[in-house]
């Protein structure tokens, strides 16, 4: 059987896209749904195989999924290091990526055989975790020690990862009045194909129902009151 036949996506649209996306090829679906869906965090994801070998990737597929207890999910695309580490050590770290260390995250995300170590070529150092096996990246902002507690197939390539959060790292640096200071913390997300850095913040009030009532659906927005957050690199 040949190839089959996909649909090109569209150089500009006359009307909106509504769109099957088995007529697209894999690839053009890719673009398109990482584009929609931003940005996304990054699990930067060490593990460590039987044999001690250090493995560490960056995972655009990730999020928290629970907080009682902590669990977070990220996917894999393939049999990786990083799958096979986990069905030898269920363990893993996650270490979130600030801009300093945006360029080690970047060479780490390079395809090396099972036994270079990615945090010799990034120029990363390595910090011991306290609960699991698998090392930590030293310098980093925030990391998350997990042990495994599923690795799901989803699709035709990916495994979804499903951890439990057993030790949290965070900076001083990045904290302020007993909790994660955002303007401080500041981790890249994917954007697509591109990265991006924490822009413009704003905080909103969430109203009560009974004052949703009161004002109608039509005054509903007015309750929200956005308010601007400063800039955290601002002099004024």
């Amino acid at each position: 059987m040949g190839q089959p036949e996909f649909l090109a996506p569209p150089r500009r649209l006359d009307a909106p896209l509504g769109l099957d996306p088995a007529s697209w090829s894999p690839r053009d679906v890719y673009h398109l749904h990482t584009a929609l869906i931003t940005p996304r965090p990054i699990a930067w994801v060490s593990t460590r195989s039987a044999e001690g070998l250090d493995n560490l990737a960056p995972h655009s597929y990730f999020n928290a999924v629970s907080d009682d207890p902590p669990m977070l999910m990220f996917s894999i695309e393939g049999k990786t290091d990083t799958w096979r580490n986990l069905q030898e050590v269920p363990e893993f770290v996650v270490s979130f990526v600030t801009s300093a260390l945006a360029e080690a995250m970047e060479i780490s995300a390079v395809r090396m055989p099972p036994e270079e170590d990615e945090f010799a070529w990034a120029g990363l150092g390595k910090r011991a975790a306290e609960r699991v096996r698998p090392a930590r990246v030293a310098g980093a902002a925030a990391a998350l020690e997990c042990t495994l507690d599923s690795v799901t197939p989803v699709g035709r390539r990916n495994h979804m990862v499903l951890g439990r959060v057993v030790r949290y790292h965070v900076s001083e640096a990045v904290w302020r009045e007993g909790r994660v200071d955002p303007s401080r913390y500041r981790p890249i997300g994917r954007l697509a194909g591109h990265y991006c850095e924490q822009g413009r913040r704003f905080r909103m009030r969430r109203p009560e129902f009974a004052a949703l009532r009161e004002h109608g659906a039509a005054g509903a927005a007015r309750l929200t009151e956005r308010t601007p957050l400063p800039d955290p690199d601002s002099t004024e």
